[in-house]
């Protein structure tokens, strides 16, 4: 099936909705009033937060590249605003749980470079073959002194959010 989550055919009663955290990416008024109608009584929805390096070795230079390849994109970079476009879906959700699970991670450089890419801003389709070509440059130039052999460890913590959809935003 290929769909956005607010146009998907359901066919409900749901007793489990998970969802990551292109959760920021949705329509929520268009798919929260739809998934109230489509859980199960008692059904909970799960969304899972936290796709990105916790502190990690490279947090002080990190902003800057950021900064600068957010405005080569057309956009501004402020992770303020980011973080409340990031929790927005609370709104929308009877929250009974919240909890955050630490792991390490360990990947090479290239295999990180890669992850990059599947965010929105940085997809090489997006991007182009140049302009791909120099953010890996840049990347591989922030996180090299970080590595070992080729390989970065870092932490990731997860936040789930556990709860249930509400037909409107509370205020």
């Amino acid at each position: 099936m290929v769909s956005t989550a607010e146009a998907a055919p359901l066919s409900g009663p749901y007793d489990l909705v998970v969802a990551g955290v292109s959760i920021h990416w949705m329509d929520h008024e268009v798919l929260f009033p739809r998934l109230c109608t489509e859980m199960a009584e008692g059904g909970v929805m799960v969304i899972v937060g936290g796709d990105e390096a916790s502190d990690p070795p490279w947090a002080r230079e990190w902003p800057e590249l950021m900064r600068r390849w957010i405005s080569r994109m057309g956009g501004t970079y402020d992770r303020q605003t980011f973080a409340a476009e990031a929790s927005a879906h609370e709104a929308w959700m009877t929250i009974t749980a919240r909890e955050t699970i630490a792991s390490t991670v360990t990947q090479s450089i290239e295999a990180f470079i890669d992850a990059e890419h599947s965010r929105g801003t940085w997809t090489r389709r997006k991007m182009g073959p140049a302009r791909s070509a120099e953010f890996d440059a840049d990347l591989r130039a922030l996180l090299t002194p970080h590595a070992q052999d080729g390989f970065l460890t870092y932490q990731v913590r997860n936040q789930l959010t556990v709860g249930a959809p509400k037909p409107a935003p509370s205020v």
